[in-house]
C-alpha cells in the first residue's frame, strides 16, 4: 500500500483480505485495522461496528485490547478506552500462568488429572478449553460412573429421564474403560438396566434401590466384581443367592437383612477385607438377629477371618440385642489382618489370638458379664500398643473399672468418642473425690471426664494415674450428666500439662485443693465435639472455645433429653 492512496482504497483492500481469511485472530486484526481507517475518516458508526467484531473474535488478546483502547479514545470514548486498558493489564499478569499451563505435555496432564476424584475433575473442565477437551476426549477419566439422586421435588419419570441421559453420556465417554458404577433410584428401578451393565466388566458397583434382593443376586454373578455396596430404599430381606461368580473384597449392606449365609455367598467372600452391615433399628431386623444372630453375619465374618481388615456393624439393633455366646465346640479362629472393629465381640466367635486393633468400638458391659469382661481384657492386652481410635458406648450399669483399665492400658489413643446408650435417671451432680469412690460407681460421661483429667481423682498410691495421655480429640454424644465443672477442669489441666507445668500449677487456677508437684506427660485437646442434654453455663462454653482450637458445641435442651428418654423406653418396651 502506498501512503498517498486514499483511505477508501485502503478500506477496499482490507475488506478483500477479510473475505480470504478464516482464522479468527487474523480476522480480528484486520477488523481493527479497518476500524482505524474509519476513525481517521470520522466514520464513528462503522468504526464502532468493526471494533465490536474485533473484540468478539479475540476478547483475550492483550495487544488487540490495547490498540482497541486507542481507537476508542480517538473516537472520544475515553471511559471505554480506560476499561480496555485495565483489562489488558490484568491479562498481562495472567498470561504467563496460562502460557505455562499450555506448555504442559498432554501425557503428563492426563497422568495428573487421573489422580483427582470425579468432583474435582468436573471442576477442572472449567479451567480452559484445552483441559475441557482433554477430559472429555480421553476415556481414562470416565472409568467411574456416578449418577446422583435427583431433587426430592422432581417427578420420578422426569428424574429417571435425566439420570438415564447422564448414564448413557458416561458410558459413551468411558467406553470400554468403565470399571465403577454408582446409581441411585429411580434409575436403578429400570428393568433393562442390569442387561446394560452386564456388558461392562465392573470391579466396583454401588446401588440404592427398592429392588435390593434382585440387585444382590445379579451382582454376585459378575465375574470381575470386587466391591459391592447395596442400599435398600425400604427395609428388605436378602435371599440366598444360589450361585456366585465373583470374589468380593469389600461388601457393604444397608437397610437389608441377611437371611442366610449359604455356600455361594461364603465362596464369594473368601478374600473379603472390608465388611459393613447396617442392621438398622427396625423390628424385623431386631427380631431376626435376636434369634439368628450367630448365623448370617458371624458365619460370614468367621469364614473370612484370614483376610478381614475392617468390620463394622451399624444400627441400634447391633448393640441392644442379647448376643448368644460362642459354642464351646466351635473351632477357634484368628484375625491376623483385622485393624478396625466396630461390632460386639460375640461376632468374632471363639478367638485363638486376639488382633492388635487400630480402631475399636465397644459397649462397656456391667460387672456381672464375666465372659465379656474376660474377652475385653484379653483384647486390651493385644491392642494396648496399637489402639489409636476408641469409641465407648456407655450403658445403664457399665463397669467403671473395666473402662478405666482400657483407657490406662491403651496409651496411644488420640481420638475418643463417647456415646450414651441408655437414658435412665440422671445421676447426682457430684465430682467424686477419690479413685476408689469413682470406680465403685456406674460409668457416666461426667465420671469419664474426671478419669481423663490427671489429678481430678485422688489416688492412694504415690503416682498419678493418667488415662489417654496422647488424647487430642474428644467427642461426647447425648450426655445428660455433664454440668461443666469437669469439662472445665479437663480442658484447663491438660492444656497446662502440655505446656510443661507441674500438676500443682495446672490445678492452682481452678481448684484450691493441693495436688502433687510433679510433671505429667500429657497433650492438650485440639478437637472437642460436645452434644449435651443438660444445661451448661455460658461461661464454661466460652472458656472451652477459647482454650480448644476446634470446638463444636451443641446447645442443651431439657425437652430433648425427655424426647431421648421416651424414645429409648419405647424402643425397649417394643422389642423386649
Amino acid at each position: 500500500m502506498m501512503a498517498s492512496e486514499p483511505w477508501d482504497v485502503h478500506v477496499h483492500r482490507t475488506t478483500e483480505q477479510l473475505a480470504k481469511t478464516t482464522d479468527a485472530t487474523k480476522r480480528a486484526y484486520i477488523y481493527l485495522r479497518r476500524a482505524h481507517l474509519y476513525a481517521q475518516a470520522s466514520d464513528i458508526k462503522q468504526s464502532l461496528a468493526d471494533l465490536r467484531r474485533c473484540l468478539r473474535l479475540a476478547p483475550s488478546q492483550t495487544e488487540i485490547l490495547m490498540q482497541s483502547a486507542q481507537v476508542f479514545e480517538k473516537l472520544g470514548y475515553h471511559d471505554k478506552g480506560e476499561r480496555l486498558r485495565v483489562m489488558a493489564r490484568a491479562r498481562e499478569v495472567a498470561e504467563p500462568v496460562s502460557t505455562a499451563m499450555s506448555r504442559i505435555p498432554m501425557e503428563l496432564l492426563i497422568r495428573v488429572l487421573r489422580l483427582l476424584p470425579f468432583v474435582s475433575l468436573v471442576q477442572c473442565r472449567g479451567v480452559c478449553q484445552r483441559w475441557n477437551e482433554s477430559i472429555i476426549k480421553h476415556s481414562v477419566f470416565w472409568q467411574a460412573v456416578y449418577i446422583r439422586a435427583p431433587p426430592p421435588q422432581m417427578a420420578a419419570e422426569t428424574a429417571a429421564h435425566y439420570q438415564k441421559k447422564a448414564f448413557l453420556t458416561f458410558l459413551r465417554r468411558g467406553g470400554s474403560s468403565v470399571r465403577s458404577v454408582s446409581i441411585k433410584r429411580p434409575l436403578s428401578h429400570l428393568k433393562n438396566l442390569p442387561d446394560t451393565l452386564a456388558r461392562i466388566p465392573l470391579t466396583s458397583f454401588a446401588v440404592e434401590s427398592q429392588y435390593a434382593p434382585r440387585w444382590f443376586v445379579w451382582a454376585l454373578q459378575q465375574t470381575h466384581l470386587r466391591t459391592l455396596c447395596l442400599r435398600s430404599s425400604v427395609p428388605d430381606l436378602l435371599p440366598a443367592p444360589g450361585s456366585s461368580a465373583c470374589q468380593l473384597q469389600s461388601l457393604t449392606l444397608e437397610r437389608v437383612t441377611m437371611s442366610v449365609a449359604d455356600t455361594p455367598l461364603l465362596r464369594a467372600c473368601d478374600a473379603l477385607a472390608h465388611f459393613v452391615y447396617d442392621m438398622g433399628d427396625a423390628l424385623h431386623a431386631t427380631e431376626h438377629m435376636r434369634t439368628k444372630y450367630g448365623t448370617p453375619p458371624s458365619l460370614l465374618v468367621q469364614h473370612a477371618h484370614a483376610t478381614l481388615e475392617h468390620i463394622e456393624l451399624r444400627g441400634k439393633a447391633a448393640w441392644h440385642i442379647q448376643c448368644p455366646p460362642p459354642h464351646t465346640t466351635q473351632e477357634p479362629v484368628s484375625y491376623p489382618h483385622l485393624r478396625h472393629f466396630h461390632a460386639p465381640l460375640a461376632l468374632l466367635g471363639r478367638v485363638a489370638l486376639w488382633p492388635a486393633l487400630d480402631s475399636f468400638e465397644v459397649s462397656i458391659p456391667d460387672a456381672a458379664a464375666l465372659r465379656e469382661q474376660a474377652d475385653l481384657l484379653a483384647l486390651t492386652q493385644a491392642m494396648c500398643a496399637s489402639l489409636e481410635v476408641l469409641r465407648l458406648r456407655i450403658g445403664t450399669n457399665s463397669d467403671t473399672r473395666l473402662a478405666c483399665t482400657i483407657l490406662e492400658s491403651c496409651s496411644r489413643i488420640h481420638t475418643l468418642h463417647v456415646v450414651l446408650d441408655a437414658y435412665g435417671p440422671t445421676p447426682p451432680d457430684l465430682l467424686w473425690p477419690t479413685w476408689d469412690a469413682a470406680l465403685a460407681q456406674p460409668l457416666t460421661p461426667s465420671l469419664l471426664l474426671q478419669m481423663l483429667t490427671p489429678g481430678a481423682l485422688a489416688n492412694s498410691a504415690s503416682h498419678v494415674r493418667v488415662c489417654c495421655p496422647r488424647l487430642r480429640r474428644l467427642d461426647v454424644q447425648d450426655a445428660n450428666t455433664i454440668r461443666g465443672r469437669e469439662l472445665l477442669h479437663l480442658v484447663h489441666v491438660r492444656a497446662g500439662l502440655a505446656q510443661q507445668q507441674t500438676l500443682a500449677d495446672a490445678w492452682r487456677a481452678v481448684s484450691r485443693e493441693a495436688r502433687p508437684d510433679t510433671l505429667v506427660a500429657c497433650e492438650a485437646l485440639e478437637y472437642l465435639d460436645i452434644d449435651l442434654c443438660a444445661h451448661v453455663p455460658e461461661s464454661v462454653v466460652d472458656f472451652v472455645r477459647q482454650r480448644v482450637p476446634h470446638t463444636v458445641w451443641h446447645g442443651y435442651s431439657r425437652h430433648r433429653l425427655d424426647f431421648f428418654g421416651t424414645r429409648e423406653r419405647t424402643f425397649r418396651a417394643r422389642f423386649t
